[in-house]
């Protein structure tokens, strides 16, 4: 590993408390389930424009690598998918639940046309 690298993950490692030579690994699959608080860098990892669902995996072993941490296992692009549209999902029951719990909710929509070209906004 580089010089300017391992150095790197040391100060990365001391800012979130992992001792540099501890030894730990990471499973990417319990049982053949993906864990929940995976899911969730997933989908986290997805929502940033720069990183596809096919990459997200092959992302999250470079950086673990970079803190010294192993990871064992894979997961398939096809999981992630799923898991990225579960989490969707999810947010919008989320959201769901908060417009029913809120005591008023306002909407508001403007609307222009140009050459014949409608233009809403909502």
């Amino acid at each position: 590993m580089p010089k300017r690298l391992e150095t790197f993950a040391g100060r990365i490692g001391r800012m979130f408390g992992i001792k540099e030579k501890k030894e730990s690994t990471v499973h990417l699959k319990e049982k053949g389930v993906i864990p929940n608080n995976l899911c969730t860098l997933l989908c986290e990892l997805v929502s940033l424009d720069s990183i596809p669902a096919q990459k997200c995996v092959d992302a999250f072993k470079r950086i673990a690598s970079t803190l010294g941490i192993d990871v064992e296992g894979d997961i398939l692009p096809r999981s992630i998918n799923r898991v990225v549209k579960e989490g969707g999902m999810a947010a919008k029951i989320h959201m769901v639940e908060a417009f029913k719990d809120a005591s008023g909710i306002a909407l508001s929509s403007d609307g222009t046309s140009h050459k014949n070209n409608n233009y809403e906004s909502h």
